[in-house]
């Protein structure tokens, strides 16, 4: 298939003779040098993408990427917290993550890496917080007799 004209328009009819599924569509976001969570996690999905390639909502790109050494990672919801206080910090717009859309921890960990290589999450003496115990993690959950 030849590469389109240089246009920045293109038909619908036309973008999908090459975007077919989300796969290409991830594969156009990678090839464009975004450094992608990975395809499996909650936040990638078409729009997210499609955001993330019309320049709305930000995602690094491959070749900014700083990874540091990290210990002993706090909690996958801490360091979301923490990636969204320095994107917003940052007037970054990462509005493409929230509670249910949340990227893989290893990217949650290098995004932070890159922006802020001074984060405490990197110090030699860093103790990630206590693991509280989570709904899901209790066996048994008591309720009283005329709830259900």
């Amino acid at each position: 298939m030849d590469a389109p004209p240089p246009s920045s328009k293109m038909s619908s009819e036309t973008f999908s003779q090459y975007v077919m599924s989300i796969d290409d569509l991830y594969n156009m976001a990678i090839r464009n040098g975004f450094y992608m969570p990975k395809q499996s996690c909650s936040a990638v999905n078409e729009l997210m993408i499609s955001n993330v390639l019309k320049g709305q909502y930000w995602c690094p790109k491959t070749e900014e990427i700083r990874m540091k050494s990290i210990v002993k990672a706090p909690l996958k919801e801490v360091i979301l917290v923490k990636l969204c206080q320095i994107c917003y910090a940052h007037h970054l717009n990462v509005g493409w993550i929230d509670d249910t859309h949340v990227p893989d921890k290893l990217w949650l960990v290098n995004v932070i890496a890159t922006i802020d290589p001074t984060n405490e999450i990197f110090d030699k003496d860093y103790v990630a917080p206590p693991i509280k115990m989570r709904l899901r993690d209790i066996e048994t959950i008591v309720l009283p007799t005329e709830l259900f």
